[in-house]
């Protein structure tokens, strides 16, 4: 391993606190797994790729479809792993290991080791999940246990497997929402995500310079934060998702997102080809505690990363299920503001209203609303966005004709490092708002802060700026 790349290794994992060097150092003593582990560390990626290439390849599923015997097996995974972090928190090959390893990566405010905020956020992922579905195949001697997917867009409900007290495994007891609670639909949104026409638009722009916007995807700041957050507890921060056993289900319907757009138009949803990409080093634990390392290059693909999905179908009308007409107050649209109003200011930049007017119709071309986040909030937050003229009555939930999108900020610590700035939100503007761009009016983007359950929205006014409408094709 070459020497800039273990002091990479060991700066990140000394940031994970406890999962620093002293979890390298035991790793090292732990004895040697099966023959399917990944090779220890090394910057021979292509030794990853062909171990990966050698795993069987599993189906993950939908939880809700799992038998009670497979749901009998993902438990005693987990518990074992729980009982492993309980007898050393250091051991790498504990649910503590792997969640600081989530707080490492995810929680940082160092750039060079954040993965959210632009393209390494769908591939690091990836890998987390099939570096952890490999250890609890292990650690229950079952080589065709796949990690589930929950399917928020058919059950739009925490799943019951995932419920319960101290005795279930999957269960966390920091949660604030609970199985008999309904996700709003419009924090469900999975249409632009699929519709996105670009990897940038869909997976995040690049991220290679600090000084540069850090531009998320749109299923990054939407459905994705959208969905931890409202969960609330160790679930609805960078720093403590990883703890929640729900995460992994989760992402596991996030990470289906991206097959999804991918398989939807091949031709058109071409993975990302960018060499500052795909030749970046992703560094994971196997299931013999020692770390190895994964390219993206070699994460693009499911099945040669050892695993496919059952199913790539989801449902765009989320607002239709039965479960937002079995009640008044399941299908409100009207949330209560909480904090301050944002309005801003829309431009077009170099683009015309004749030229936003022939994008809203054009098969493969998005229009994108767009702005700067001034700063990001000490506590995530939670917005409705509208687009509308100026004097036009206040919105009055995702229902109305001017609803754009909703989206959750989620903050990391340490704003004194730059992360709070310069971070671009994009959303997709439908035909819907094709009467508003005609009528000659100047635009006006209106953020409305959504009060969740128990949440402490920030008495600050959110900032932002440079808000525009593009073309994206």
């Amino acid at each position: 391993m070459q020497a800039s790349s273990r002091r990479a290794f060991l700066r990140q994992t000394i940031a994970a606190g406890a999962f620093g060097s002293a979890a390298f150092a035991l790793s090292r003593a732990l004895p040697l797994a099966a023959q399917s582990s990944p090779p220890v560390l090394d910057d021979n990626a292509a030794r990853t790729r062909d171990w990966l290439a050698s795993r069987r390849v599993v189906t993950r599923r939908n939880v809700a479809d799992l038998s009670a015997a497979e749901l009998t097996l993902l438990r005693d995974g987990i518990r074992i792993l729980r009982e492993r972090s309980a007898a050393n928190p250091l051991d790498p090959r504990g649910w503590y290991a792997y969640a600081q390893l989530h707080s490492a990566f995810c929680g940082t405010n160092t750039y060079e080791d954040q993965v959210h905020y632009g393209w390494f956020f769908l591939p690091w992922h990836r890998g987390y999940l099939i570096a952890l579905e490999q250890l609890l195949q292990e650690t229950v001697a079952e080589p065709q246990l796949a990690l589930p997917y929950w399917d928020w867009t058919t059950s739009p409900q925490i799943p019951v497997a995932y419920a319960g007290g101290p005795d279930n495994p999957l269960s966390d007891p920091t949660r604030i929402m609970q199985p008999a609670d309904i996700i709003p639909w419009d924090l469900l949104a999975v249409g632009p995500v699929l519709r996105a026409p670009t990897w940038n638009s869909f997976g995040g722009h690049p991220r290679v310079d600090p000084a540069a916007p850090q531009i998320e995807g749109c299923m990054e700041q939407g459905c994705h934060n959208n969905t931890h957050n409202w969960m609330g507890g160790n679930i609805a921060s960078f720093s403590g998702a990883g703890y929640d056993p729900i995460f992994h289900t989760h992402h596991g319907q996030i990470d289906r997102l991206w097959a999804a757009w991918r398989t939807a138009d091949p031709s058109n949803h071409p993975n990302p080809s960018d060499p500052r990409l795909l030749e970046k080093r992703f560094f994971f634990y196997g299931p013999d505690g020692h770390p190895f390392v994964i390219r993206v290059g070699d994460l693009l693909d499911p099945e040669a990363c050892g695993y496919r999905f059952d199913s790539l179908a989801f449902n765009l009308n989320v607002r239709a299920l039965p479960a937002y007409r079995d009640s008044a107050e399941k299908v409100r649209d009207d949330f209560v503001p909480a904090g301050e109003v944002v309005r801003t200011p829309v431009t077009f930049g170099d683009s015309t209203r004749k030229e936003l007017l022939a994008a809203l119709g054009a098969p493969r071309a998005r229009v994108i609303l767009q702005f700067d986040r001034k700063q990001l909030p000490i506590h995530p937050y939670c917005v409705r966005i509208y687009l509308r003229a100026p004097g036009e009555p206040a919105p009055s939930g995702p229902a109305d004709p001017r609803f754009v999108g909703t989206y959750t900020y989620l903050p990391i610590p340490g704003l004194e490092l730059g992360l709070d700035r310069h971070c671009v939100t994009q959303l997709e503007v439908t035909d819907k708002h094709a009467a508003l761009l005609r009528s000659g009016s100047p635009l006006v983007a209106t953020l409305v802060p959504v009060q969740l359950r128990d949440r402490v929205i920030p008495p600050q006014t959110l900032e932002v700026r440079n808000a525009s409408l593009r073309i994206d094709a």
